[in-house]
């Protein structure tokens, strides 16, 4: 549509137009053909257009009645493209405020969202220090605890053992003070 366009707004800019539109519409044939075929697309749209163009092309622009109708239609639809396109551009703006907004919106949380973990991460380093430090102590009181329980074993292990020797030596004792011959020994070295 912009090239129709172009050209029968470069032709309305001219005096004596009708014929200056029939000479150029008979040697750019290529240029007509294109306004023909551009308005077959916009026929759903606009229906007099397309009809309007067919009966002035079939009359061979001798009606100035149809043409002058077809140049009104033209210049309403370029009025509709126009209104469009400033709908679009501002319908664009308002999309580019909005996506601006939102960008900086995203950029404000990303700060705040950064600094609540930067907050979050120093907080967590100050609360765990102070619990690896009570672990570090409390593993080496465990340690402390564990080499005094191993201690405390060696040690049992040892009396046990020293008594279990003791307690041999004392049966092997007692087991040679109750036999009649040393009863009879001692009785003869003590005088009884």
């Amino acid at each position: 549509m912009p090239k129709s366009m172009k050209l029968l707004n470069r032709l309305m800019n001219h005096q004596d137009f009708y014929l200056k539109l029939l000479i150029h519409l008979l040697f750019n044939s290529k240029e007509f053909k294109l306004i023909q075929e551009e308005s077959k697309l916009l026929s759903k749209t606009i229906p007099h257009f397309h009809l309007s163009l067919e009966l002035v092309t079939e009359q061979n622009f001798a009606d100035q009645e149809s043409l002058l109708q077809l140049i009104i239609i033209f210049n309403e639809l370029r009025d509709q493209f126009v209104h469009t396109l400033d709908q679009e551009t501002a319908d664009e703006s308002k999309f580019t405020s909005r996506v601006t907004q939102l960008e900086k919106n995203l950029l404000n949380f990303k700060e705040l969202f950064s600094s609540k973990t930067q907050n979050l991460l120093q907080m967590n380093k100050n609360q765990v220090k102070p619990l690896k430090d009570a672990r570090a102590t409390l593993q080496a009181q465990l340690q402390a605890e564990n080499d005094n329980y191993a201690a405390e074993i060696d040690l049992y292990n040892k009396t046990v053992t020293e008594y279990k020797k003791q307690i041999k030596i004392s049966k092997q004792a007692l087991a040679l003070i109750t036999q009649p011959s040393f009863e009879l020994y001692v009785k003869s070295k003590v005088g009884i």
